[in-house]
């Protein structure tokens, strides 16, 4: 498991929420939903050989997710999410309808209808509904019995049942006036947005009245329709009922850094949520969380709308940048909204600090762990080399610099290798030595505590001597990284050539080893880079009036040869005289 995921999974919050699993090119290969995203996702790891979940765990590479009010709203956004995504191993939900709604028709006697089907001016939509499936309708059943509204799609001559039990106000007998409707239909809403006390208190008597008769099934029933109706909430901070596409935007400052969560609705369903933590150095939150914004939508498309709580200030100085409607959120449906996207920001933030208190420890540990082992003093400062090349061209060496356990990229240093008569790694380290330390001395700069080198004894003996003949053997401790055949570091080789295994599972072993990806990584990109200009001044070599400078010219405008094979004269005489862009297109031709 990848460090970074491992950090995630220690800190993802127990709460509802959706939570997908992402491969090493960033692809969403599964949502899933959870009352408990700590279990649930944790629960991946703990699997038998013989899971069906094998298949995808093997593949996990790190983890995004997004906390919701309740289980309700994650199951929404999972069904949102999948129809996005098509994640390869979700199976459900890809191809399937939508999720129910019940629909207070706008006919002249009302009627009640589960749904899943929307149309325009079709009525009043409650919704979307998804309690589970044993339930959903049975809240239809029940919000039926309650209301007395017709039951039928066409009014009858005469009354039926549903009359007699006082489920229907008989409009098929009776002229029912406006006003009877309009208290009905506020009553529908008052149930549907959370006035729905009196009802439970009824279902609790009705569930223990059945449980001291025995009748525990039906007692079952009572008790779960009750979660179902606490669980439902039709104002789902998931799903808007309008298909606008807006972006709400939360922010959470703790001391110098600040959390920021993007949450993207397109046609009215929460689809994206970007979220960012950042350092600022800035008093005012308003400018910062204006500031980002700015940067924010020259990547991304600008909604119709964002909600975003800021001063009436920023506000305007952003309307008049993005073009675009911004609004404060001080109540109603989009304040419930912006708490959950605050929540979320809360979270990511926290984890943010967390992570990097539980790194700083670690690296702490580490580097003092390390200083230990070696019998130093102190242990501030350590310099790491590396080399590359393809069959000794394009020769490079690379320095990283790691101060009190972080690296340090102002003093990151490239060494091109001179000496032609160097032919292997071994040379080129030691002429990259030599300077370096050379230089050290002769301008009089503080030297590293420690030099770390990507190698066994032999590397390690090239540094003695080096700093032997430069006097400076006793200041500086030397260790190598050993590798096996497997091309894995295994054991460090002390400045003696002694050996110590290193424990893979400890903070020391990581600790090198980022040490030992960053230099190789620093050296690769240093080589690429070299490599890249080599070819395309090779190709461009023995052109009559191309000289280095012109070269220069074409390289920062053309990214590689073939753009300039397929450039046109007009466009080459744009950096070259004319008779050098004629040279050039023959030498191509």
């Amino acid at each position: 498991m990848e460090a970074k995921l491992e950090e995630k999974l220690k800190n993802i919050p127990k709460q509802p929420g959706v939570y997908l699993w992402k491969n090493k090119y960033n692809e969403v290969i599964y949502v899933g939903k959870a009352i408990n995203l700590f279990n649930r996702t944790h629960q991946y790891f703990n699997i038998t050989q013989h899971s069906r979940k094998i298949r995808l765990v093997q593949e996990i590479f790190d983890l995004d997710y997004i906390i919701t009010n309740n289980d309700n709203e994650a199951f929404i956004l999972e069904n949102n999410l999948i129809k996005k995504y098509q994640p390869k191993y979700n199976v459900l939900l890809k191809d399937g309808g939508n999720y129910p709604y019940i629909l207070l028709t706008n006919e002249k006697d009302p009627r009640l209808i589960y749904t899943r089907i929307i149309k325009k001016n079709a009525g009043k939509y409650y919704g979307p509904i998804s309690t589970g499936i044993k339930n959903k309708h049975n809240i239809y059943n029940l919000a039926q019995e309650i209301f007395p509204l017709r039951k039928c799609n066409n009014l009858p001559k005469e009354k039926c049942l549903y009359y007699d039990l006082k489920q229907c106000v008989g409009p098929c007998i009776n002229k029912i006036s406006v006003e009877t409707y309009k208290k009905i239909k506020n009553n529908i809403d008052n149930f549907f947005y959370g006035q729905y006390q009196n009802i439970i208190d009824d279902l609790r008597k009705q569930e223990i009245k059945l449980a001291e008769n025995l009748n525990f099934e039906q007692a079952q029933e009572k008790k779960e329709l009750i979660e179902s109706i606490l669980n439902l909430n039709v104002n789902q901070t998931v799903q808007l009922n309008q298909n606008e596409s807006v972006d709400i935007v939360a922010f959470k400052v703790i001391e110098n850094k600040i959390g920021i969560v993007v949450f993207g609705y397109v046609q009215g369903k929460l689809l994206t949520k970007f979220d960012s933590v950042e350092d600022i150095f800035d008093d005012n939150d308003s400018d910062v969380v204006s500031s980002y914004l700015l940067q924010y939508y020259e990547r991304f498309t600008i909604p119709k709308k964002i909600y975003v709580s800021l001063d009436e200030k920023s506000i305007i100085f952003l309307e008049s940048f993005l073009n675009t409607k911004i609004e404060n959120p001080t109540k109603g449906y989009m304040k419930e909204i912006m708490f959950n996207a605050l929540n979320n920001a809360d979270i990511i933030i926290k984890n943010a600090i967390k992570t990097k208190e539980n790194k700083l420890n670690r690296t702490i540990k580490a580097n003092d762990e390390l200083r230990r082992i070696l019998n130093m003093q102190t242990l501030n400062r350590i310099e790491l080399f590396d080399n590359s090349h393809i069959n000794n061209t394009d020769r490079v060496g690379a320095m990283v610099v790691y101060e009190n356990g972080i690296n340090n990229k102002k003093l990151y240093r490239k060494f091109i290798i001179k000496q032609q008569e160097a032919q292997d790694d071994l040379m080129y380290m030691k002429e990259v030595l030599t300077r370096r330390y050379n230089r050290l001395l002769t301008e009089n700069e503080a030297l590293p505590d420690l030099i770390i080198l990507d190698g066994g004894k032999l590397q390690i003996k090239i540094a003695n001597e080096i700093l032997k003949q430069l006097k400076i053997d006793v200041l500086i401790n030397i260790i190598g990284l050993k590798k096996n055949i497997a091309h894995k570091t295994e054991s460090i080789i002390l400045k003696d050539y002694s050996e110590i295994k290193l424990d893979k599972k400890s903070n020391l072993y990581f600790y090198l080893l980022n040490m030992q990806e960053e230099v190789h990584r620093f050296a690769i990109s240093f080589f690429r880079n070299k490599h890249t200009k080599s070819l395309f001044s090779s190709e461009l070599d023995n052109i009559h009036g191309l000289g280095k400078i012109r070269k220069e010219l074409l390289m920062k405008v053309f990214h590689n040869i073939n753009e300039i094979k397929n450039a046109t004269k007009q466009e080459l005489m744009q950096i070259v005289p004319e008779k050098v862009a004629c040279e050039i297109k023959k030498r191509f031709n």
